[in-house]
Protein backbone atom coordinates (compact mmCIF):
# COMPACT_ATOMS: atom_id res chain seq x y z
CA UNK A 1 0.00 0.00 0.00
CA UNK A 2 1.24 3.06 -0.92
CA UNK A 3 1.29 6.80 0.36
CA UNK A 4 -1.73 8.70 0.70
CA UNK A 5 -1.99 12.57 0.31
CA UNK A 6 -5.28 14.24 1.81
CA UNK A 7 -6.33 17.07 0.07
CA UNK A 8 -9.04 19.88 0.52
CA UNK A 9 -10.56 20.90 -3.07
CA UNK A 10 -13.27 22.89 -3.56
CA UNK A 11 -15.13 21.82 -0.34
CA UNK A 12 -14.25 18.15 -1.17
CA UNK A 13 -12.21 16.03 0.60
CA UNK A 14 -9.17 13.95 -1.70
CA UNK A 15 -6.89 11.12 -1.56
CA UNK A 16 -3.91 11.21 -3.50
CA UNK A 17 -1.09 8.56 -3.74
CA UNK A 18 2.18 10.66 -3.34
CA UNK A 19 4.26 9.33 -6.19
CA UNK A 20 1.74 9.89 -9.16
CA UNK A 21 0.30 12.74 -9.61
CA UNK A 22 -3.61 13.10 -11.30
CA UNK A 23 -4.14 9.77 -9.78
CA UNK A 24 -7.32 10.86 -6.78
CA UNK A 25 -9.86 9.49 -5.56
CA UNK A 26 -12.93 10.69 -3.71
CA UNK A 27 -13.20 9.71 -0.38
CA UNK A 28 -15.93 12.03 1.36
CA UNK A 29 -17.20 15.45 0.37
CA UNK A 30 -16.58 18.00 3.45
CA UNK A 31 -20.53 18.58 3.36
CA UNK A 32 -20.99 14.59 4.35
CA UNK A 33 -18.22 15.19 7.01
CA UNK A 34 -19.58 17.99 8.07
CA UNK A 35 -23.44 16.65 8.10
CA UNK A 36 -22.34 13.86 10.64
CA UNK A 37 -20.45 16.43 13.07
CA UNK A 38 -23.70 18.09 12.97
CA UNK A 39 -26.04 15.23 13.93
CA UNK A 40 -23.20 14.77 16.82
CA UNK A 41 -23.47 18.23 17.64
CA UNK A 42 -27.39 18.84 17.45
CA UNK A 43 -27.52 16.14 19.99
CA UNK A 44 -24.96 17.44 21.93
CA UNK A 45 -26.57 21.13 21.99
CA UNK A 46 -30.10 19.53 22.54
CA UNK A 47 -29.04 18.19 25.85
CA UNK A 48 -27.27 21.22 26.89
CA UNK A 49 -29.97 23.40 25.89
CA UNK A 50 -32.75 21.82 27.96
CA UNK A 51 -30.09 21.75 30.98
CA UNK A 52 -31.76 23.68 33.73
CA UNK A 53 -35.14 23.58 31.58
CA UNK A 54 -38.30 21.87 32.90
CA UNK A 55 -39.78 19.38 30.48
CA UNK A 56 -42.37 16.82 30.63
CA UNK A 57 -39.77 13.82 31.75
CA UNK A 58 -38.59 16.17 34.73
CA UNK A 59 -42.17 17.35 35.58
CA UNK A 60 -43.12 13.82 35.99
CA UNK A 61 -40.15 12.80 38.67
CA UNK A 62 -41.65 15.67 40.66
CA UNK A 63 -43.85 14.48 43.68
CA UNK A 64 -45.88 15.68 46.18
CA UNK A 65 -43.94 16.42 49.46
CA UNK A 66 -40.48 16.72 48.05
CA UNK A 67 -38.20 19.76 49.41
CA UNK A 68 -37.23 22.33 47.41
CA UNK A 69 -33.73 21.67 46.96
CA UNK A 70 -35.33 18.05 45.86
CA UNK A 71 -36.91 20.06 42.90
CA UNK A 72 -34.17 21.90 41.83
CA UNK A 73 -31.77 19.31 41.38
CA UNK A 74 -34.59 17.50 39.58
CA UNK A 75 -34.65 20.50 36.99
CA UNK A 76 -31.24 21.65 37.76
CA UNK A 77 -31.98 25.15 38.37
CA UNK A 78 -33.92 27.63 41.13
CA UNK A 79 -37.19 29.05 39.61
CA UNK A 80 -38.27 32.35 40.01
CA UNK A 81 -40.48 33.33 43.00
CA UNK A 82 -43.89 34.55 41.33
CA UNK A 83 -45.76 34.61 44.53
CA UNK A 84 -44.55 34.46 48.35
CA UNK A 85 -46.80 34.76 51.44
CA UNK A 86 -46.20 34.80 55.25
CA UNK A 87 -42.49 34.45 56.71
CA UNK A 88 -40.25 31.95 56.41
CA UNK A 89 -40.32 29.60 58.97
CA UNK A 90 -44.04 29.97 59.46
CA UNK A 91 -46.58 26.79 59.02
CA UNK A 92 -48.33 29.16 56.52
CA UNK A 93 -45.21 30.13 54.26
CA UNK A 94 -46.05 29.74 51.05
CA UNK A 95 -44.21 30.47 47.73
CA UNK A 96 -44.99 29.82 44.19
CA UNK A 97 -41.61 29.33 41.82
CA UNK A 98 -42.33 29.71 37.61
CA UNK A 99 -39.87 27.30 35.95
CA UNK A 100 -38.00 28.13 32.29
CA UNK A 101 -39.26 25.15 30.46
CA UNK A 102 -38.05 23.59 27.43
CA UNK A 103 -41.24 24.41 25.03
CA UNK A 104 -41.75 27.47 23.40
CA UNK A 105 -45.65 28.17 24.27
CA UNK A 106 -45.01 26.42 27.87
CA UNK A 107 -45.35 27.40 31.43
CA UNK A 108 -44.80 25.34 34.93
CA UNK A 109 -45.61 26.37 38.23
CA UNK A 110 -45.08 24.57 41.61
CA UNK A 111 -46.35 25.61 44.84
CA UNK A 112 -44.39 24.80 48.07
CA UNK A 113 -45.30 25.31 51.66
CA UNK A 114 -42.69 24.79 54.81
CA UNK A 115 -40.53 24.44 51.92
CA UNK A 116 -42.15 21.48 50.38
CA UNK A 117 -44.20 20.89 47.36
CA UNK A 118 -47.52 20.96 47.67
CA UNK A 119 -49.01 21.37 44.07
CA UNK A 120 -47.80 21.32 40.64
CA UNK A 121 -49.03 22.89 37.06
CA UNK A 122 -48.12 22.87 33.74
CA UNK A 123 -49.16 23.57 30.38
CA UNK A 124 -47.51 23.17 26.75
CA UNK A 125 -44.40 20.47 28.19
CA UNK A 126 -43.55 17.63 25.84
Amino acid sequence: MGHYVLLIVEGRLWRRKSKKKNQEKRIKSVTEISKEDATKQETSAQISKEEGKLNEEKFKQIKEGMTLEEVFKIVGSKGKVISETGTNGDSNHTVIYEFETAGAFSTANMTFQENKIINKTQIGLN
